[in-house]
């Protein structure tokens, strides 16, 4: 994994890094909707930039079109950039679980195997709403991320 610290948004849009996916952390917890919940963190700004994000992934978590809550989506067509969400949380209501965060961890890797992506941009999971601390994360994640993916923090 490498480190850089920044804002997100302003990492995806730098024209001398291309990203093929960009990670959203999330939970389990879909509303009556068919709404995932998405109202908070990163999770809101991927729902307020990407049209209709969290009805899909919810639609998708309801017909279990999942790896453990792990999805893709493609959200820029003219780049293939894909959103990713990455469970960290059963239920918002709760802190992030770090057995979660591990399996979406290793799914991520997998996916971006398969995808054949060379950068992926993500935040610290389960370090911001999720309330946990940094170094109870990384060292857990670590070992299943390499050099492709870009963790930020702000």
């Amino acid at each position: 994994m490498l480190a850089v610290t920044g804002d997100f948004w302003e990492y995806w849009f730098n024209p001398f890094l291309a990203y093929d996916a960009l990670v959203c952390t999330t939970n389990h917890i879909v509303k009556n909707n068919g709404k995932l919940v998405m109202g908070a963190g990163i999770a809101k700004d991927f729902r307020d930039k990407f049209t209709d994000l969290d009805l899909k992934w919810g639609n998708r978590l309801n017909r279990k079109k999942h790896v453990l809550g792990v999805m893709a989506e493609q959200v820029d067509g003219l780049h293939r950039i894909y959103a990713v969400s990455f469970p960290t949380k059963y239920d918002w209501r709760h802190p992030s679980s770090i057995d979660l965060i591990e399996n979406s961890a290793k799914v991520l890797a997998g996916l971006t195997d398969l995808m054949g992506w060379n950068r992926v941009l993500m935040t610290r999971p389960g370090c911001g709403c999720g309330g946990l601390e940094w170094s109870k994360v990384k060292p857990v994640i670590a070992p299943l991320l390499n050099d492709r993916f870009v963790v930020i923090d702000k």
